[in-house]
């Protein structure tokens, strides 16, 4: 992927599947373990986790993480 492809995220409530939320838009920026994405991944970690450092499920001793800044075009919901 590239900044500039578009993308679409499609979120739906587990609890409540008639409940959800579509994203379309396009990626903005993307960054890499130098420029943001452990700092992100971690503080997420800490707030839904309580562990300071994210704890990845893999067995790969090192994870070339990153993270895609979307501008969204559409929303939609229900």
């Amino acid at each position: 992927m590239k900044v500039g492809s578009k993308v679409t995220v499609l979120v739906i409530d587990p609890q409540q599947a008639y409940h959800w939320i579509e994203v379309q838009g396009h990626v903005i920026e993307i960054r890499d373990e130098e420029h943001g994405a452990r700092e992100h991944i971690n503080s997420l970690s800490k707030k839904y986790t309580g562990n300071p450092v994210y704890q990845a499920y893999t067995n790969r001793s090192t994870l070339d993480r990153r993270m895609y800044v979307i501008e969204p075009d559409q929303t939609h919901g229900q």
